[in-house]
Parts: C-alpha cells; structure tokens; sequence
C-alpha cells in the first residue's frame, strides 16, 4: 500500500509555528538580558535609559514585564514618580508577579504621588496573593497619616491575614495611625478578640499562631482606648481584661499610636 504524501503547506505551516516561538524566545530572552544589565546601572544613568526600561513594561512576556518594573523602582523617588500611571496600571495585571512587582514599585515613589494612586493599590488589600496583599499594606504606610487613615477598616482586617508577612505589615501600618480613626473599630475589635479568645480551645495550634500577631495589635487598641470607652465595650473575660491591663500599663513600649 503507498504511503501518503506529506502535505508541503502543513509542513511549511508547522515549521512557521516553530520558528514564531523560538524567535518569540529569543527576544524575550534578549530583553531579559538587556534590563538585568540597565539594573546594573548607576542611578543616574539609569535615569537617563528610564525611557528604554518603561518601553518593556508593556511586553507580551509577563516575566519581562515584570523585571522592567524592577529596575525601574531602583530610580530616585522623583525620577520614578514621571512613571507612576504607567506602575499604577500593572497593579491588576493578570499575572501576580507583575501584580506585586507593581505594587512594590508604587510604594518607593513620592507619597504626593502615591496618594493620586492610593485607590489602585487599596484594591490590592484583597488579592488572593500574599504577596500583593503585603506589597500594598507596606506601600499604603508611605502616604501621609490622613490619607492612611482612609484604609484603616481594610489595613485592619490584615491583622488577621493568613499570612503572617501581612500580618507583620499591617501592625506597623496601624501603628502609624490615629487613635480617634481607629476608635470607630473599637466594639467590632473586641468581639473578634473575644471569638477568637473563645475558639483558641478548639482550634489548631497552626491557627492560634497564626493569629497571635493579631491578638497583641488589637490589645494595644483596646489599651488606648479612654477608660469609659473600655468600660461601655463589656470586657468581662478575666484573661481579656487582664491582658488589656498589662498594655494599658504606663510607659508600656506597645503603646505608639499617633495623636493628630
């Protein structure tokens, strides 16, 4: 029986396809290697290649995307701010990497800037990577302390984030802000303090330690609070009521909340 006769064109087709990708490769590997050598650069002259860097941003490989918002977050804050829409656009991409590598780079350029792209990054408290999760909360710590204050409900869930990089960024952004913007939170702080008090028997050891950042910021909060605020807020659990004593203590070193 003969065979059949390759079709020329398929082949022709085929061997198109191969060379689309291996050419794809090689631009993407050339890319590569010419950001890893501009983020070798001194400042200054990475300044003045910062039109190169930005023009790789919007390439079709995310790994370069991604890479080309590294080396241009090693700008001087002001050189870095003429690039701020264009960080700020990255920070829903679809590709987490380039997600979060955007986010860190919002959080290096000038508060003044930042705070014109605060609510971009304020989205990105509720990614499903922890990485971007932690990016933002460190990124929204540089805006000046009012603005802050707008993300102290979504900052504050963070304390009980799973992942305790986040846990760790949220308390230091906490910590930057007001009493009085936190004291709306005081009642809903308890209870989540007490139902975790009250599940510490049941739940796995993994699970308390994972929220043990969390139990000590909230006791400071508690520990701010004016005596008669702390009153009206029911604190009857003896190890609760013991503990906000222990933070409430004069000259305790938890106690550094910001009076504006």
């Amino acid at each position: 029986m003969p065979k059949a006769k390759k079709d020329p064109a398929a082949n022709n087709a085929d061997g198109g396809e191969v060379d689309a990708h291996a050419a794809a490769a090689a631009a993407t590997a050339a890319a590569n290697k010419q950001l890893k050598k501009m983020g070798k650069l001194p400042k200054d002259k990475l300044t003045e290649q910062a039109s190169t860097v930005i023009s790789f941003v919007q390439n079709a490989d995310s790994g370069v995307q991604s890479l080309a918002v590294t080396v241009l977050s090693k700008l001087e804050p002001a050189s870095l701010d003429a690039y701020a829409k264009e960080i700020a656009s990255l920070v829903e991409h679809r590709d987490a990497g380039v997600r979060q590598a955007a986010v860190e780079a919002a959080g290096l350029i000038t508060p003044e800037a930042l705070a014109s792209q605060s609510k971009f990054i304020g989205d990105r408290l509720h990614s499903h990577h922890a990485g971007v999760r932690e990016a933002a909360v460190r990124a929204l710590a540089k805006l000046p302390g009012e603005m802050l204050d707008l993300h102290a409900g979504p900052i504050l869930v963070r304390l009980e984030d799973e992942d305790g990089d986040v846990r760790v960024a949220a308390k230091a952004a906490i910590e930057l802000m007001a009493y009085e913007v936190l004291e709306p939170y005081a009642d809903r702080i308890l209870k989540r303090l007490q139902a975790s008090y009250g599940a510490r028997a049941t739940k796995q050891r993994a699970a308390m330690e994972r929220s043990a950042e969390a139990h000590a910021m909230l006791m400071v909060v508690l520990a701010t609070m004016p005596e008669k605020q702390r009153e009206r807020t029911n604190a009857n659990s003896a190890v609760l009521a013991e503990s906000v004593a222990e933070y409430a203590a004069p000259n305790h070193s938890s106690r550094m909340f910001v009076t504006r």
